[in-house]
């Protein structure tokens, strides 16, 4: 166990609490309780009505966890209530898929204390698949001199891979925060500070990406990204970014007008279309209206 003189951090774990979900929840909160050097405090928040009673009646019971419950599933307005319930120093996240590597926060603190001042301290991941493990980023001494220029060719901040100042990210950061780019938008709002980050070039936190149940690779999210990368565009942003993410936007309509046609939805894959015409290199998805023309036209 932890003994009081040791740093706390606090970890928000966003979780539908699903029974499916259960052995993969259970695995990252242990991840999370066994971190060594440090007092790690898991601020557990239900989202939305789908939990099994059992698995929130669990961890009702465990007071090593803070739990907090949202009748709504909407993983921005669980980021923004575990980050407004944080008390400590210092905070990180975890998806309940995922898990914290042993010693990863005390890593992350001893990374901190070389950089004194700087806001959050970004670390590498693992993605973990049926592959076996390989980096998340390969570029970390580049995206470290221009985090903000970065962002226009990925995203860098990953759920699980930071330790943020909690007086320096403050809870007016995850206002607005669109679905399914929630990490990209915490990142720009961060970034676009000019503020100290420090960079990590070590794995500290295993991501599995290409779950079945996974919303990223949902037709919500395919519907919804071009409203959240609207969104991102909304934001203060350097030129050169605002094109790679209005470039970005073009892509998810044309996406989002394939899904709708797909699903018959012909007024919303044209709006969608026209949309994506008008962005950025949009002469690339003219060829598509091909495909809506022959959708309208009768049959013989």
């Amino acid at each position: 166990m932890a003994g009081a003189s040791q740093p706390t951090v606090s970890v928000i774990m966003p979780t539908l609490a699903r029974a499916a979900r259960g052995t993969l929840l259970r695995r990252a909160l242990e991840s999370v309780l066994a971190q060594a050097g440090v007092r790690a405090v898991p601020i557990v928040v239900l989202n939305g009505t789908e939990r099994d009673p059992a698995l929130a009646a669990e961890l009702a019971a465990r007071r090593e966890v803070r739990l907090l419950d949202l009748a709504e599933a909407d993983l921005p307005a669980a980021l923004r209530a575990g980050r407004r319930a944080v008390d400590t120093a210092w905070f990180s996240e975890l998806d309940d898929d995922d898990l914290l590597l042993p010693g990863a926060l005390a890593r992350r603190l001893a990374c901190a204390a070389s950089h004194p001042g700087c806001d959050a301290v970004v670390s590498n991941g693992l993605a973990r698949d049926g592959r076996g493990d390989r980096p998340l980023l390969h570029d970390v001494e580049t995206i470290a001199r221009d985090p903000l220029a970065a962002l226009g060719e990925r995203t860098w901040l990953s759920p699980g891979g930071a330790l943020f100042r909690t007086e320096a990210v403050e809870p007016a950061l995850f206002d607005g925060m669109p679905r399914f780019l929630e990490w990209t938008w915490l990142a720009l709002r961060i970034a676009a500070r000019r503020r100290p980050l420090a960079f990590l070039d070590e794995p500290t936190f295993v991501y599995h990406p290409g779950r079945p149940d996974s919303l990223w690779a949902s037709d919500a999210c395919t519907r919804e990204l071009p409203a959240a990368l609207d969104r991102l565009l909304g934001l203060e942003l350097p030129g050169p970014l605002r094109r790679r993410l209005a470039e970005r936007r073009a892509q998810a309509l044309h996406a989002a007008a394939r899904e709708a046609l797909r699903r018959g939805a012909l007024p919303a894959a044209w709006r969608c279309h026209v949309r994506s015409l008008r962005g950025p290199r949009g002469w690339r998805f003219l060829a598509f209206t091909a495909r809506l023309l022959a959708a309208r036209a009768p049959r013989p």
